[in-house]
């Protein structure tokens, strides 16, 4: 799945020479939590946040100012950069300007992979040079339950074509221990046997039979094992 599939269009911006104010009515009017800043022509040049409301002179956080000795160990200007950020009147002053895009033909687990490396909740969708969506954790919320929305109820499936689903399924994951796990099936309800190395792939052996189109239920009663000490952890 692409960017450009899931992205919200048209974005909600804001001109950098626009007051906070101006900023903040946008964002709430519009039930969002980040805008894109752009010039003349479309170029993105910057967003500013709900962060960045969070420091602000008006309503007394902007925090105290340094003492003298502690601005000699901070990098220079960070005072001055803070006291900017809580005290000035419009966007230009106050947004993000090394800002992360991502062109619209990448595909959304690139956008995830940066979104998580650079611990982003959005990012502004580019054409070249032009902005021409965005994307946020929001819209990754409201395609799963799109998808959910339009799954078709499930068809009836024979019990040994689930067992071997589920199998092959189990096959697949380095958790499974890879044999380890024994299915049996009946009437939809898959019970699992057998000995995992953790608590955690109890679960993921559970969720994995789950997921198989025909399964009404799943039994699972797998045992865990310590792999140094040798330990056997009943359910």
């Amino acid at each position: 799945m692409l960017v450009q599939e899931v992205m919200t269009t048209p974005v909600v911006t804001v001109a950098a020479s626009a007051s906070i104010g101006q900023a903040a009515t946008i964002m709430l009017d519009h039930h969002i939590s980040g805008l894109p800043v752009v010039e003349h022509g479309g170029k993105v040049v910057g967003i500013i946040t709900e962060g960045d409301f969070l420091r602000r002179s008006e309503i007394a956080t902007e925090g105290r100012a340094p003492s003298l000795w502690k601005e000699l160990f901070m990098r220079s200007g960070k005072a001055a950069e803070d006291y900017v950020r809580a005290h000035a009147r419009t966007v230009g002053d106050v947004m993000t300007r090394n800002l992360l895009t991502i062109p619209q033909t990448a595909s959304l687990s690139e956008a995830v992979d940066l979104m998580e490396r650079k611990h982003v909740k959005r990012l502004p969708v580019v054409d070249g040079d032009a902005l021409i969506g965005i994307l946020a954790r929001s819209d990754l919320v409201r395609i799963i339950a799109r998808i959910y929305s339009s799954v078709p109820s499930q068809k009836i499936t024979d019990d040994e074509t689930i067992r071997r689903a589920v199998m092959a399924e189990l096959a697949l994951q380095n958790w499974s221990g890879k044999g380890m796990i024994h299915v049996k099936v009946r009437d939809g309800v898959v019970d699992l046997t057998g000995v995992v190395y953790n608590d955690e792939s109890r679960a993921a052996a559970r969720v994995a039979a789950e997921t198989v189109e025909g399964v009404k239920a799943v039994n699972e009663r797998l045992d865990w094992v310590e792999p140094t000490s040798g330990m056997m952890v009943m359910p």
